[in-house]
């Protein structure tokens, strides 16, 4: 979900080749569903989108093609109309993807399978760390091929669909599904598994908790766990 200028609270969702809102003004008591954006070149057909804002009156679209290709984007200034679809030369295989914003800076989450890899990659979380600013005044655009790296090596078959969520400190947390058995998730006997991640933010150096009692048991299982997501 992603909070507009306004204190509207958007979730955006799709379905038969259409990018569609759902907006609530109060609190979620009451929705309004929009039809926002459809298929046109160069997307085929939008699927998963992920929304993020990017400053006041900023907002970016990025959405997986189920045709294949690249992921596309668009832009806009109040989350309810939007630009044209631009090519952003973000590979992407059958999961969607995820941006975060923090620090200044657009990051954005791909999740490399086995059975679609991204630049030779599998079973890995690439991240693409991109300028807010310069993508939304491209209307979505990248130009060129932008460098991934990887953020975390999963298990085999690992699935992905990638969450993330900011704590109040700075730092963020997310959930992915790691792997699955090599039979496939139509098989119920397979097995999967979410695991935590968390990225400690670096360059926020506030206090880690504004509770005493409960900063240094957290603090401590976050310092354990972050660095081996950060390869």
């Amino acid at each position: 979900y992603v909070f507009d200028d306004s204190g509207g609270i958007n979730v955006y969702g799709y379905g038969g080749g259409n990018i569609y809102r759902a907006r609530s003004t109060n609190n979620g008591t009451s929705w309004t569903v929009t039809l926002v954006t459809s298929a046109s070149a160069p997307m085929t057909m939008p699927v998963e989108p992920a929304v993020v804002k990017l400053a006041t009156g900023k907002y970016l679209m990025l959405a997986r093609d189920d045709a294949g290709g690249n992921a596309k984007a668009c832009t806009s200034v109040n989350g309810g109309t939007w630009s044209a679809w631009q090519d952003t030369n973000l590979p992407l295989g059958t999961n969607p993807p995820l941006l975060v914003v923090a620090w200044g800076r657009l990051w954005a989450y791909l999740c490399a399978r086995r059975s679609t890899p991204i630049n030779g990659y599998e079973d890995k979380l690439l991240v693409a760390e991109l300028d807010p600013d310069a993508i939304f005044s491209a209307g979505g655009a990248i130009s060129g091929p932008s460098a991934l790296r990887v953020a975390m090596a999963g298990k085999t078959a690992m699935i992905g669909y990638l969450t993330v969520c900011r704590l109040l400190d700075g730092r963020h947390i997310g959930y992915l599904v790691d792997g699955e058995t090599l039979t496939g998730s139509a098989n119920p006997a397979a097995r999967r598994r979410a695991i935590p991640l968390a990225w400690a933010a670096w360059r926020n150096q506030a206090p880690f908790s504004r509770m005493p009692s409960h900063g240094a048991d957290r603090k401590r299982i976050f310092e354990a766990s972050w660095p081996a997501c950060l390869q």
